[in-house]
């Protein structure tokens, strides 16, 4: 299914809505909805319940171990994009620290 597709099933299920982008008439822009709001809640709220459910017999040092080498992980995945496309790429919930 193509990105154009996906983004009719969101907007259909009124999860985004598309605008006009102010300084190209001819591009649209994509925002989400305050319904898509509690739909991203109710995903963190269950994702939450599981990394506890998954991380209840480490120890506090254990799960900083493994949340530090998540982010390396993860800063790897992102660097080999940046170094293919050039791009930068963020995910929710990131800062710069």
């Amino acid at each position: 299914m193509t990105l154009s597709r996906y983004l009719d099933r969101l907007q259909q299920c009124g999860l985004i809505e598309r605008r006009v982008d102010p300084r190209d008439g001819r591009a649209r822009r994509i925002h989400t909805t305050a319904q898509a709001g509690a739909v991203v809640a109710a995903i963190r709220q269950h994702a939450d319940g599981l990394i506890q459910r998954v991380q209840k017999e480490l120890a506090d040092d254990e799960k900083e171990v493994l949340r530090n080498a998540l982010k390396t992980m993860r800063s790897n995945f992102c660097c080999s994009f940046r170094n293919d496309h050039d791009r930068e790429y963020r995910f929710a919930g990131d800062t710069d620290e």
